[in-house]
């Protein structure tokens, strides 16, 4: 599940990063800016929601991941396999703060200025910011790739404690409980009224 998650969400922000660079750099003045803002925002929408799914399995694979291997949280600091995992912890974090950004701040203006019949903030939006908010997020995510390998050992083992327990009911039923928090928490996150913009809201960073 881990494995899947993390290839479906780096893998896919990867692919989009690099076919924005190259749209962006092969498109020409004659391109329908409509056409192609409209484009782009389906595409931000969709992958939104698969990178969702992604990150839920992530989270829920990601912590039983850590608690098997980490014992203590003073583990995070003590260990090689523990200060590996801490700064990948960091650059999950950020991808996660800017998926978040962009499912609650830039879709939410993007359908907005769509309602009210704005095509060019449109396509400021999606068909320009999308490349760079994109890019940005894929380098972060090789950067998560590029710590795996340290993830070498456990930090119990490093720190001479004991191994985790075995599977049990009781550890099955904390996943149960955990994907059921993650599902409703997924769920909450995608809950947004459209309103139009204020006139505040009309520059776009």
């Amino acid at each position: 599940m881990h494995v899947i998650g993390a290839v479906t969400w780096v893998g896919g922000l990867v692919v989009l990063a690099a076919t924005a660079v190259a749209l962006r750099r092969n498109r020409t003045r004659d391109d329908d800016d409509s056409r192609v803002a409209d484009d782009w925002a389906q595409i931000w929408e969709r992958f939104s929601l698969v990178a969702m799914i992604a990150v839920g399995a992530l989270i829920v694979s990601g912590t039983w991941l850590a608690w098997s291997h980490v014992g203590t949280p003073g583990q995070l600091f003590t260990t090689a396999y523990g200060r590996a995992l801490a700064v990948k912890l960091v650059l999950v974090i950020v991808l996660l703060c800017a998926g978040g950004y962009n499912v609650r701040v830039l879709l939410p203006r993007i359908h907005a200025l769509q309602q009210g019949g704005d095509r060019r903030g449109v396509f400021r939006l999606a068909a320009q910011h999308f490349p760079a908010v994109v890019l940005g997020e894929a380098l972060v995510a090789v950067c998560v790739l590029a710590v795996v390998p340290f993830l070498r050992g456990s930090a119990r083992a490093q720190a001479g404690a004991p191994a985790a327990v075995s599977f049990d009911l009781s550890t099955f039923g904390t996943g149960v409980v955990l994907i059921a928090v993650v599902g409703a928490a997924m769920w909450a996150g995608t809950r947004r009224s459209v309103r139009p913009l204020a006139p505040s809201d009309q520059a776009y960073t």
